[in-house]
């Protein structure tokens, strides 16, 4: 699959602020003021899903998509092998072996000990799904129309879904986060090739969205202070918010130059890794905090943030290592399974 460093770059930009973010609403529950952690949403899960739907236009493949979402899994394999040695460790009661085989699964039963693990789980899960429904939806669509100028409707009929599921219960087996990030995720896809007419056209979008959303936050109940409650199960006043982000991503898209040896395009190109691993970056510098306590805010954030950054890198890099000496085996094995067969 070809790669598009402007896309790769606004990945890893948004992987690390939702990094950012977890620090604010975990360990910086104590010194991050409200309004603070909720201007942090600006940049968020939706930016996330919105650049992954554009990446669906490299490869316009299910299968490879399916195949794509198997390799996935198999670094979260690896980055569970960390997240139970640490409990093994440190943890005992969290500790068995029924514990591991729901994490394979995306469930986790939770632990004192790295607490933010489980507080991100629900975006993996919700990841795997979107990413299997959504380009189902584009596979189907494509393979029946030629062209993108039908796809509206597509999107439209995913996002009343999305409201009737919000406001009137679940929608036969799905639940309004799924309906909505899978509108997010088909918008992604949608706009990859749109480009705007100018800057003074990308204001104007920007500015209704901006007016949109303060209506939006005055009339109803999920006001700006209220974003982590509307982010639970998305409502339209978070919806609005996260565009402002979106629109400005699509605009970016043509205007960002980089090249593929940028730090944040490879943050971007393994994003799920940093995913993964910041639930053990965010959780372990809980106890760094009573070392920097009497400090002012601001400067324990910075401390806050920057370690958690190292220590979820670090941990990348050895999820990293050991999925590359997984595949030198792979191939090994493959290999010899060939010779097999000629023989």
């Amino acid at each position: 699959m070809k790669r598009d460093n402007a896309i790769d770059f606004l990945r890893g930009f948004a992987v690390i602020w939702i990094i950012l973010i977890h620090t604010c609403f975990w360990s910086g529950e104590v010194y991050v003021p409200v309004w603070l952690r909720s201007l942090s949403l600006i940049v968020d899960v939706p930016l996330f899903i919105f650049i992954s739907g554009m990446t669906f236009n490299f490869n316009k493949s299910f299968f490879k998509s399916v195949k794509g979402l198997i390799k996935i899994w198999r670094k979260w394999l690896i980055f569970l092998i960390l997240y139970f040695i640490i409990i093994l460790c440190f943890d005992m009661k969290s500790f068995s072996i029924y514990a591991i085989i729901k994490a394979m699964f995306f469930h986790f039963d939770g632990s004192t000990i790295l607490p933010v693990v489980n507080g991100s789980l629900w975006f993996i899960f919700m990841f795997f799904a979107v990413t299997i429904i959504g380009n189902l939806i584009i596979h189907l669509y494509n393979k029946h129309f030629k062209d993108l100028n039908n796809f509206k409707y597509i999107l439209l009929f995913v996002f009343v879904l999305y409201g009737m599921s919000l406001f009137n219960g679940n929608f036969l087996i799905l639940i309004p986060q799924t309906f909505i990030y899978t509108f997010i995720y088909l918008l992604g896809y949608y706009l990859y090739n749109f480009h705007f007419k100018s800057f003074k056209h990308f204001i104007s979008i920007l500015g209704i969205n901006i007016f949109l959303t303060i209506i939006v936050f005055y009339f109803s109940d999920y006001g700006f202070l209220q974003l982590q409650d509307a982010k639970s199960m998305p409502q339209i006043s978070y919806f609005l918010y996260a565009m402002n982000s979106i629109i400005v991503a699509t605009y970016l898209k043509d205007k960002i130059k980089v090249t593929s040896k940028n730090i944040l395009c490879f943050v971007g190109t393994n994003a799920l890794a940093f995913y993964f691993c910041q639930g053990i970056g965010s959780s372990l510098i809980y106890y760094i905090y009573p070392y920097i306590i009497t400090l002012p805010g601001v400067v324990k954030l910075i401390i806050m943030f920057v370690s958690n950054v190292v220590i979820t890198t670090a941990l990348v890099f050895i999820v990293l290592f050991i999925d590359r000496e997984i595949s030198k085996l792979k191939l090994k094995f493959n290999f010899l399974e060939r010779k097999a067969y000629e023989k």
